[in-house]
């Protein structure tokens, strides 16, 4: 593994779920599944499943998110159920993009003091990403793109080459962080672009994907604060 040189890139791209931040970072006595007697394992088989249309911002009505996964499973609602459901995904996702953590708003403001360039890319539905706005590190980064808006996820190469002319830069001087997931390491590698690989919260989630996703990362930390050290 490279030492990592931070100073080598005038920008980074963050990827945002499980890299900056997650929709279980609070705990929540009743969840979305709970609210249609389900297992947790059972709705995000669904969720997952049917993300991809809703990804790219074809379906733009928040409940319609939450009947599609249902219908995805054949699993009974009603009217009520599905708007108590869909507050409380909304809720869970602005609570997340609000209640950064410490270290990552820190290493966040480092970077920034350091005049790098900062852009968001993620794949967010309509859901994911209404608490952007809100969030503490947003008034760090010049652009923030979300796949909903564009109509491509990663790592289609589309949103990658949209980030680069965003930014102004070429991908000798850039750096994606992320966790790997959706392949975005393998995106960014087809523009040469170097990554690097965060486990600050996918080594609780799902541990046993890290030593694969590895192959595609330039450098790795266990917290994004490492990057300071």
């Amino acid at each position: 593994m490279k030492t990592l040189n931070i100073d080598k890139y005038d920008t980074i791209f963050f990827d945002l779920f499980h890299t900056l931040t997650f929709p279980g970072i609070v705990n929540y006595k009743i969840n979305e599944w709970d609210i249609f007697n389900i297992t947790k394992k059972l709705w995000s088989y669904h969720s997952i499943k049917t993300y991809p249309e809703r990804g790219i911002g074809k379906i733009e009505d928040p409940e319609q998110i939450i009947k599609n996964i249902l219908l995805s499973g054949n699993i009974p609602f009603d009217k009520t159920k599905v708007k108590d459901a869909t507050k409380i995904r909304i809720e869970k996702f602005k609570n997340c993009l609000i209640n950064i953590n410490e270290n990552i708003i820190d290493t966040i403001k480092f970077l920034y003091a350091k005049n790098i360039k900062l852009c968001l890319v993620s794949n967010s539905d309509i859901i994911d990403k209404m608490g952007w706005d809100f969030s503490p590190i947003k008034q760090y980064f010049r652009f923030a793109i979300f796949s909903c808006d564009i109509g491509v996820l990663k790592p289609d190469k589309k949103i990658y080459q949209l980030a680069l002319d965003k930014m102004k830069t070429i991908p000798e001087k850039s750096l994606f962080v992320g966790d790997g997931g959706s392949n975005e390491f393998k995106g960014a590698k087809l523009f040469n672009m170097e990554t690097l690989m965060t486990t600050e919260f996918i080594k609780e989630l799902w541990p046993e994907k890290i030593d694969e996703i590895k192959n595609d990362a330039d450098y790795v930390v266990d917290k994004l604060n490492d990057i300071i050290k």
